[in-house]
């Protein structure tokens, strides 16, 4: 059982006894079957996003709490406390941080899990990228930024997405042409890069937002 399992099954059942809420209230309370319901509190399974914001809504909890974070148990729920400019997260997405790709020179873009992000919905991601270089800094993108990515969203020529070359990763603005993609940095220092068939490209997916650390 991995740490994130264990500790989702040890917050639901803390939840229910302090909420008095037994297994098959649960069950009616979120539309969840019995024997899902009974894999998540013995840490077989994780439960999928949308049965986890279920689950967090079934029992009045926070998702990051119920994910085991060192959080509140309940989130401030006085809109009015908060300035016009604050958007509260309603409901959390869980994004997969799955490596580094290059704002430079192509990069490898490793496929594990380095860790992960808690977004409003709204975010539209499949998984974020981590920066390296400054090769994309006129269009706001700097080193050390996440790039929230879309698999396969058609990319209109002039738009950011993330292109694999051979076990290479890099964000650019692609165009397309018959027998080539030439990839355009955002930073007059560098040259476009031309990728003809050869070289094995693969447009992995469509840049959809950025995230940035202060």
């Amino acid at each position: 059982m991995s740490e994130r399992i264990s500790s989702i099954s040890k917050r639901m059942r803390e939840a229910m006894n302090i909420r008095n809420i037994n297994q098959a209230e649960l069950c009616r309370k979120t539309g969840i079957g019995k024997s899902s319901i009974s894999t998540y509190l013995s840490g077989d399974y994780e439960p999928k996003q949308t049965n986890l914001y279920k689950i967090a809504e079934a029992l009045e909890v926070s998702i990051p709490w119920l994910n085991g974070y060192d959080v509140d148990m309940v989130l401030p729920t006085q809109k009015s406390q908060l300035p016009n400019n604050i958007i509260p997260l309603n409901k959390v997405i869980r994004i997969p941080v799955v490596g580094s790709i290059s704002a430079g020179k192509p990069k490898f873009a490793t496929e594990d899990i380095d860790s992960y992000l808690l977004l409003d919905k709204e975010f539209d991601a499949d998984f974020a990228l981590k920066i390296c270089g400054d090769s994309m800094i006129d269009a706001g993108i700097n080193d050390g930024d996440l790039a929230l990515i879309k698999k396969d969203l058609y990319i209109e020529n002039g738009e950011i997405g993330a292109v694999m070359i051979d076990e290479s990763a890099t964000l650019k603005k692609i165009y397309r042409y018959e027998d080539c993609l030439m990839l355009q940095a955002c930073n007059s220092k560098y040259e476009p890069i031309v990728v003809r068939e050869e070289d094995n490209p693969y447009i992995i997916g469509k840049l959809t937002g950025i995230v940035r650390k202060y």
